[in-house]
């Protein structure tokens, strides 16, 4: 190795950076350590990688010619002939923030000739950092949760696996914060003995290979190495269900995709910039929180809102009342509805949806909230008639369990999914009772009388929830009971944490702290079978899917709100955190580019600050827990939480019929339950339809599009 400084080290804080002699004379080692210990090693002719093979195969560089020198706090790396014809530099500084800076460039030094231009014609450049864990948790924002253990085996979505050059690289615009993070266990060395768990998070700044091209864009992903993992940046390669140039095109399926490649001219250099963050921490499975943190440090998310809110509050409320409904039996507001000129785009008979994508009693507390603020009795009276019938007609048995699905003309009550009326979702009950006892709250606040069945309504609801009968063998509610209240599955899912809310608001509503008691016990199994080392992170919650998700983690961290606030106990603002900044791995903190003729592209859409939903959806939607995120940076004082609160509303206002015919909408307020940022799209009868990624969008329009937010447009316009 030839060195021009004795020894190539810069460092900054507890993180610093070494270039030692690798194993042979013409071989390198780049050291990352901490507090002078050393962190991680990585084999330079490993990290740097190329690739001329169809499909793609990432050669390892030659290190003759090494040259490394230091200085100014920067160290700078050249690998002459890293590859045939390939000459690489590597330049490593920190910032001010102290992140690692490292950026990478590849050029073509060969003289040009056809031989040569064949050779470069299908060129792929990267880098890829290997760690020797079997055992490491792995993350990458909304498509790999510690590999999505709860994923059912029968469904075919985003995983690495355990077969050696396999796994998972999808393009950056599918990663919300694009990045990467490991995190593994090493026995401590200091007196208590015990283990820590090193975690290491890769960053790449968004970019194109070739400059004014789409769809040359870089990817991300994770392989499984001999041993341990290989986090990889490649010029465009991708992976899917141990594909090569395969794209997760939508749910469960998979597509060729033909743009992984870029011919290298003569002269020309590919450039690509990373930011490495790396530290320690003292619980298991929550390396991620590097991604959340150290991400909204580096990239600085902002967005501009569509609209302001008073308008925004205006649009929503419109398209509610578009909803409602009522007869001589029945009042409430519709999942979907038929006032658009396309009328009811489900398919269904029409139906009122109590929680999960209908959230008709939210909306219902909308309506009194508007009616309340504005002195509206209209507004008032209906939100109270729609909550009403709910309470007075839901339950049909003699435990207390209420339904979900009441469809007007048939007069008919189901339990929780549209095709088997038998089975009732725990979610969909917590969330139910949880908003009903918000309303009561609201009335009682605002000194309006309240109905005395409202009152038994909740103490029944938490009869039912408050028995043991109800729970799985593992002492958490299930993702559904039958038609008797029992348990219908007894696997492990986050999917009845909602019912964890719902009685510890009954608990307070009440006056019965052993409701509160009987919630903490149940909120402590959840933390164990889930939180506490992440083997199992939150999952089910979508219930639509059959895997981790966005939707669980945000209910056990309202769950966590709610506890806290009620207990005053600091572990529930600890998984508070966790939480926040586990669903946080869903927010998009930058803006991919969209397609220039898509109707996104056209109508000004912006993608920073919008969530994904799952490793099995990968489209935007707007469930994000906004007032308990303030609440959150208000008690912490940590404002980044309020900051990501209201970069995401902002973003909600995007995608909204402001005029008619807006994004195909006649009724203004309304919205599409999916717009597409990426290569991937769920839009009825167009399933995988590349003329809908990157821009494109789905009228599919379930009345949670109106409920989630307008209550966030309420809540954040009460404390401006």
């Amino acid at each position: 190795m030839k060195y021009k400084a004795n020894h190539a080290h810069i460092s900054n804080d507890r993180r610093s950076v070494s270039v030692l002699p690798g194993l042979s004379s013409n071989d390198a080692v780049l050291r990352l350590e901490i507090d002078k210990d050393t962190f991680a090693d990585f084999n330079i002719r490993d990290l740097v990688r190329f690739s001329v093979a169809t499909p793609w195969w990432l050669e390892t560089a030659n290190c003759d010619g090494i040259s490394v020198s230091s200085g100014d706090g920067v160290i700078r790396i050249v690998l002459p002939q890293a590859f045939a014809g390939i000459e690489v530099v590597l330049h490593l500084e920190f910032n001010d923030k102290g992140a690692l800076k490292l950026e990478a460039s590849w050029k073509r030094v060969a003289v040009s000739s056809v031989d040569f231009d064949t050779v470069f014609a299908h060129s792929m450049a990267g880098l890829s950092f290997h760690l020797p864990y079997d055992s490491a948790r792995l993350t990458l924002p909304h498509c790999i949760y510690n590999d999505n253990p709860s994923a059912d085996p029968e469904r075919t979505i985003p995983k690495v696996g355990n077969i050696p050059g396999l796994g998972y690289v999808c393009e950056e615009h599918r990663l919300p914060i694009p990045g990467v993070n490991l995190q593994w266990a090493v026995e401590d060395s200091d007196l208590s003995g015990g283990p820590v768990y090193p975690h290491l998070t890769i960053f790449a700044v968004p970019s194109q290979v070739k400059e004014n091209k789409i769809d040359s864009v870089w990817s991300m992903g994770l392989l499984k190495a001999e041993t341990g993992y290989e986090a990889v940046s490649l010029s465009g390669g991708l992976m899917f269900d141990g594909q090569r140039d395969v794209t997760y095109a939508a749910q469960m399926q998979g597509k060729p995709y033909d743009y992984s490649y870029n011919r290298m001219e003569a002269g020309e250099i590919w450039e690509k910039t990373y930011y490495l963050c790396w530290g320690d921490e003292h619980q298991n499975g929550w390396g991620y929180r590097s991604l959340s943190q150290d991400g909204w440090m580096l990239f600085e998310p902002q967005t501009e809102a569509a609209v302001d809110i008073n308008t925004l509050i205006d649009l929503k409320h419109n398209c509610l009342a578009s909803r409602w409904y009522e007869n001589d039996k029945c009042a409430g507001y519709a999942c979907f509805g038929s006032a658009n000129d396309f009328g009811n785009l489900s398919g269904r008979p029409e139906y009122f949806l109590y929680a999960w994508t209908g959230e008709s009693i939210k909306l219902a507390w909308c309506d009194v909230a508007l009616g309340l603020r504005r002195g509206n009795d209209k507004f008032l009276q209906r939100g109270l008639k729609a909550a009403d019938f709910f309470v007075r007609e839901s339950i049909h048995n003699d435990f207390g369990m209420p339904a979900a699905y009441y469809l007007w003309e048939q007069d008919i009550w189901g339990g929780a999914w549209f095709d088997n009326y038998r089975e009732y979702s725990s979610r969909m009950v917590g969330c139910s009772l949880s908003d009903l006892i918000d309303i009561m709250n609201l009335l009682e606040d605002n000194e309006q009388e309240l109905p005395a069945h409202w009152h038994n309504y909740v103490d029944q609801v938490a009869g039912f929830l408050s028995q043991s009968e109800r729970l799985t063998t593992d002492g958490i509610f299930p993702l559904k009971w039958n038609s008797e209240g029992t348990p219908s599955a007894d696997i492990i899912t986050s999917a009845g944490v909602p019912c964890v809310i719902a009685l510890s608001r009954a608990a307070k509503w009440l006056d019965r702290p052993e409701l509160l008691d009987y919630a903490e016990k149940i909120m402590k199994r959840y933390y164990q079978l889930t939180a506490e080392t992440m083997e199992r992170p939150f999952a089910y919650a979508t219930l639509d899917a059959s895997c981790e998700d966005k939707e669980a983690g945000m209910y056990f961290f309202i769950a966590c709100m709610e506890l806290y606030k009620q207990t005053n106990k600091q572990k529930y603002l600890h998984w508070a955190g966790m939480s926040a900044d586990w669903i946080m791995t869903y927010v998009y903190y930058w803006e991919p580019e969209m397609h220039e003729d898509s109707i996104c592209r056209q109508a000004g859409f912006r993608i920073t600050g919008w969530p994904g939903v799952s490793p099995q959806n990968h489209h935007l939607d707007v469930f994000f827990p906004l007032q308990e995120l303030a609440e959150y940076s208000r008690i912490t004082g940590m404002r980044m939480y309020a900051d990501c609160a209201r970069l995401v509303l902002d973003a909600w206002s995007h995608g909204v019929c402001i005029q008619p015919g807006d994004y195909g909408f006649s009724v203004p307020g309304e919205q599409g339950e999916q717009y597409y940022q990426t290569n991937y799209s769920q839009a009825p009868g167009a399933i995988g339809r590349p003329q809908d990624w990157r821009g494109g969008m789905s009228r599919w329009n379930p009345s949670w599009i109106i409920a989630e937010v307008l209550t966030a447009c309420l809540y954040f316009e009460k404390i401006n």
